[in-house]
């Protein structure tokens, strides 16, 4: 645990110095007060953000407990869509 926040603290003051946002997925909010914040790989706020209007979604109860993540559905496999799609060329 003593190890977990101290290379927190590191990670968390270089990447201020930098203007970077660090985010961790599926870890204990004790890194919180470092300045790390809450990742979600489904994150319904940027989706909402880009959609231009809210959402009724629910978190993922079929994931991990400490995950952000909301509900979704896979869609397919990176660099196999052949649409040009902005979400697939991510």
């Amino acid at each position: 645990m003593d190890e977990m926040i101290e290379l927190g603290k590191m990670i968390s003051s270089t990447a201020k110095d930098f203007g970077i946002a660090v985010k961790v997925c599926c870890e204990k909010s004790f890194l919180f007060k470092y300045g790390i914040e809450q990742a979600n790989c489904i994150d319904r706020i940027l989706i909402e953000s880009i959609c231009g209007h809210s959402l009724d979604i629910k978190r993922d109860k079929n994931q991990r407990d400490s995950c952000a993540c909301f509900k979704s559905i896979d869609i397919g496999a990176y660099n196999t869509c052949r649409n040009g799609c902005i979400y697939c060329q991510l």
